[in-house]
């Protein structure tokens, strides 16, 4: 868990609502899972939907 909080002050995210869950070693870098405590609110520009091209 220490080492979590060196990782996200080196990339200096401060959002407390940002959860690291896990951290795997992967040889040659370090692969962080985590999750937001709320949900995230939708682009009010496309209300969400992925453009078609």
């Amino acid at each position: 868990m220490e080492q979590i909080n060196l990782i996200t002050n080196f990339l200096r995210i401060k959002d407390t609502n940002i959860n690291i869950t896990d951290e795997y070693d992967m040889g040659t870098h370090l692969e962080l899972h985590g999750y937001l405590d709320y949900i995230a609110p939708k682009c009010p520009k496309c209300k969400g939907q992925m453009p078609k091209h």
